[in-house]
C-alpha cells in the first residue's frame, strides 16, 4: 500500500517536474529566439550606425584635411604678411630716421634764422630809439622854428612900421622944403632920423 503511494506521489511529482522543465524550456527557447532577433536588429542597427561613423569619419577626415589647407594657407599669408610688416617696419624706421634728420636739421635752420632775426630786431630797436632821438630833436628845432618864425612876423612888423615913420618924415621934410623961410630964427629944427636895420631871413639884423 505504501509502496504504491509511493509511486503515485513519485508519478505525480515527476509529471510536475518535467512540466516545469518543458515550460522552462519552453520559456528558454523563446527567450534565446526573442534574444536572437533583438541581437539581429541590433546588429543590423549597428552596420547601419557602423556606416553612418564611417561616412562620418570620412566627411569629418575631408573637412579636417581642407581645415588644415585653409589652416596652413593662412598661417602662410600671414608668415607673409609679418615678414612684409617687419621689411615696412625697417623701411618706415629708415623713413623716420631721415624725417626726425630732415626736421633737426630744419630745427636748427630755424634756431639760427631766430638768431639772425632777433639780432635784426636788436638793430631796428636801436635804430628806432636812434629815431625816436632824431625826431625828438627835430620837434625841439620845429618848435625853435616856430619861435623864429613868430620872432621874424615881428620884425617885419617893426619894419612896416619903420618904413611907415621914414614915409612920414620924408613928407614932413619935403613940406619943410617948400615951406617959406621965417624972417627970424633963433633956432633949427632937427628932425632925428631913426637907425635903420637890415632883416635877414633867420631874423637876426645888422
Amino acid at each position: 500500500m505504501s509502496q504504491e503511494k509511493y509511486l503515485n506521489n513519485y508519478v505525480e511529482i515527476l509529471k510536475t517536474t518535467l512540466n516545469d522543465q518543458v515550460t522552462r524550456n519552453l520559456q528558454l527557447q523563446a527567450t534565446a529566439k526573442t534574444q536572437t532577433e533583438i541581437i539581429g536588429e541590433l546588429n543590423t542597427q549597428l552596420g547601419e550606425v557602423s556606416n553612418q561613423i564611417q561616412t562620418a569619419n570620412a566627411e569629418l577626415e575631408a573637412t579636417a584635411s581642407q581645415r588644415e589647407q585653409d589652416l596652413t594657407k593662412q598661417i602662410e599669408t600671414l608668415k607673409s604678411q609679418v615678414a612684409q610688416a617687419n621689411s615696412s617696419k625697417q623701411t618706415d624706421n629708415g623713413n623716420l630716421r631721415n624725417t626726425i634728420g630732415e626736421l633737426t636739421k630744419r630745427v636748427a635752420d630755424l634756431q639760427a634764422s631766430n638768431n639772425d632775426l632777433t639780432g635784426r630786431l636788436n638793430q631796428s630797436d636801436k635804430l628806432v630809439n636812434d629815431l625816436k632821438v632824431e625826431v625828438s630833436s627835430l620837434e625841439k628845432e620845429v618848435t625853435n622854428m616856430e619861435s623864429l618864425k613868430n620872432q621874424l612876423i615881428d620884425t617885419q612888423n617893426m619894419v612896416r612900421e619903420r618904413d611907415s615913420t621914414i614915409n612920414d618924415l620924408s613928407s614932413q621934410i619935403d613940406v619943410l622944403k617948400t615951406a617959406p623961410t621965417p624972417v627970424k630964427r633963433t633956432k633949427k629944427a632937427s628932425v632925428e632920423t631913426p637907425v635903420l636895420e637890415t632883416v635877414t631871413e633867420d631874423g637876426g639884423t645888422f
